[in-house]
């Protein structure tokens, strides 16, 4: 008897650990699908173009949950939010222990801005002139964001701000 109630009591643990993952899956799910549908509602209201605009933007720059989606190692062109920064990051040159990596910034009326991104993700982006080094422990931190598919522009805007900080400095 003891026996069974032990089995009964392991059996509900892991039913209950199992409904608790599949709650999270679905919870994701849902905030993926929350997404898209605030999109196309927004999209079919009838509010001036100016500020549709800025919301449909505001709303494609919402993150989606990449959380069960990692890479297992990390290449040129893998994209991360950033923690402190609070801005994507690409990994743009391998370094011994790490990545020296560059920003992306959402703010088209950065001054300082070097060009608009040649990417099908990051269309609504611009290269920050700013270069960071993350060791790849670093990385197991970050959350991961996706893949930029334009391996010569990371190469073109590498080698432009590289040379532009060895001018400066």
């Amino acid at each position: 008897m003891i026996r069974n109630a032990e089995y009964e009591y392991e059996t509900a643990y892991l039913m209950s650990d199992i409904s608790e993952k599949n709650n999270r899956i679905i919870d994701q799910k849902i905030n993926v699908m929350e997404k898209n549908g605030l999109y196309e509602k927004v999209n079919e209201l009838s509010i001036d173009k100016a500020n549709k605009s800025k919301i449909l933007k505001w709303i494609k720059a919402l993150p989606t949950n990449n959380f069960r989606v990692r890479p297992t190692h990390y290449r040129i062109g893998d994209v991360f939010m950033h923690p402190f920064f609070q801005h994507p990051i690409v990994l743009m040159k391998r370094i011994q222990n790490g990545f020296i990596c560059g920003l992306l910034t959402s703010n088209p009326n950065c001054t300082v801005a070097l060009s608009k991104c040649d990417s099908r993700l990051f269309y609504e982006s611009y290269w920050a002139p700013t270069l960071t080094i993350i060791n790849d422990s670093d990385l197991d931190t970050f959350r991961f964001y996706g893949l930029y598919d334009n391996d010569k522009e990371i190469q073109l805007i590498y080698e432009s701000l590289s040379e532009f900080f060895h001018r400066v400095y």
